[in-house]
């Protein structure tokens, strides 16, 4: 085997990243594959994907896969797999998987098989799989992020059909909550009436996208920062660059706020009817907190590569064209700070995180 290389630093001391992408998806008979690329983009590793593997999540040393027979794995950056869970306590169904920044710990939400309730889960290094929390319909949750300011879950419509290019929460049924591993507490998260909370920095502040229906998807063209005191900072965006915005998060020093928006949405969409769908063109703009000021940012057609893993520990950002339009598919490993200096990794495919080991 392939002896793993040494661990490199950035030049703040953070481990170096390699970023992971999916090359290819397997299907129920083919395998599929995820590429590892360092920040300053040189191929790493490709690592196979067996047959029905859907790739859940990377954080820390692992990239969080579940298997054909529904077994929760972790493969490691030299190929290794590890497995970290039973077909019974795998996550399935509705509620994905996030794991805690450090990857030890993960945790997911999953219905019952008789579908009249739904409970939140957690494992990790050295802790045996516990219930943290239990639902009644029609409660359904999902696990959206895992931040050092806490787990956030997301409360969806059970009946909502629609195509959305990016992740935004609902906030259905009591909307999001934010949950202690370590107590398994569970508090709602307090976002202004009709905002849908996007993420929360360091100091407390919260990000959210203003929505006239109060949840399912943003119907305004604006981001807003809700500072920890209450001041309300709303920005306006423009049109047509942020007919539909999305992937708004902090840095990790929660100086600046990514906010991503995207041209033609609904032409892919399953009840579009299109015959000749054209994919969306996507935009980044950066927000600055301490004063509201916002900047377009990034190469066009380009938006926020792996939701808040886009933000790397150094403070760099990572962009993602994921089609032709604006240029060729790739990733940009970008200095926010002045220059927006950074590399290109030219690879077809779809990032889902970062490995820092």
């Amino acid at each position: 085997m392939t002896r793993p290389s040494p661990i490199a630093t950035t030049h703040n001391g953070a481990p170096a990243a390699l970023l992971v992408v999916q090359t290819k998806v397997p299907t129920s008979d083919q395998p599929g594959s995820i590429s590892l690329f360092s920040e300053d983009g040189k191929a790493v590793r490709v690592l196979p994907l067996p047959p029905s593997t859907t790739v859940l999540a990377v954080a820390g040393t692992r990239i969080f896969v579940r298997g054909a027979d529904g077994t929760l794995k972790a493969i490691r950056r030299d190929g290794n797999v590890e497995m970290l869970g039973t077909a019974g306590s795998a996550p399935t169904g509705i509620g994905g998987l996030v794991p805690s920044p450090d990857g030890r710990r993960w945790l997911w939400a999953s219905q019952t098989a008789d579908t009249t309730s739904q409970s939140v889960y957690l494992g990790g290094d050295g802790l045996a799989t516990r219930t943290l929390a239990t639902f009644p319909y029609p409660t359904v949750l999902e696990a959206y992020a895992w931040t050092p300011q806490g787990i956030f879950l997301d409360s969806l419509p059970m009946d909502y059909v629609g195509y959305r290019p990016f992740n935004t929460t609902f906030g259905a049924f009591g909307g999001v909550r934010r949950l202690d591993p370590n107590t398994g507490t569970i508090q709602a998260v307090g976002t202004p009436s009709q905002c849908i909370f996007s993420d929360e920095a360091t100091d407390g502040a919260i990000a959210c996208f203003p929505s006239a229906n109060g949840y399912l998807v943003p119907t305004r063209h604006a981001v807003r920062i809700v500072a920890s005191g209450g001041h309300v900072t709303e920005l306006s965006l423009a049109v047509p660059r942020f007919n539909y915005v999305g992937d708004g998060w902090f840095s990790p020093d929660g100086s600046m706020l990514t906010v991503a928006g995207a041209t033609g949405v609904g032409d892919n969409s399953p009840q579009s009817g299109n015959a000749n769908p054209k994919p969306e063109q996507y935009a980044t703009d950066t927000v600055q907190t301490a004063d509201g000021s916002i900047s377009r940012f990034g190469p066009n057609g380009t938006r926020p590569a792996m939701e808040r893993q886009s933000w790397l520990s150094d403070g760099r950002l990572v962009l993602w064209r994921p089609d032709a339009v604006g240029g060729s598919p790739g990733l940009y490993v970008l200095d926010p700070h002045g220059t927006g200096q950074g590399s290109e990794i030219e690879v077809i495919g779809t990032p889902v995180g970062y490995l820092t080991g």
